[in-house]
């Protein structure tokens, strides 16, 4: 249950480091991924990790600017 409450406070405090500009963080590893999907699609495909990840720091950029906006 804490854990749930924490991740709707902060939704990027379990994904990015500690300690530097979160949403920086989160914008260059969505780019990072972006960039494999773009150059290497079959290496995004066939990481289901990789998608997972990808998945997970959308929904994060997405409650973040909700909760700043």
């Amino acid at each position: 249950w804490f854990t749930q409450v924490s991740r709707e406070i902060s939704p990027t405090a379990t994904l990015v480091s500690v300690g530097i500009d979160s949403a920086k963080n989160l914008a260059d590893q969505i780019e990072t991924i972006q960039k494999t999907m773009r150059d290497e699609p079959q290496k995004y495909w066939k990481d289901n990790t990789m998608q997972e990840r990808y998945r997970e720091l959308l929904t994060a950029r997405d409650k973040y600017a909700a909760r700043v906006a």
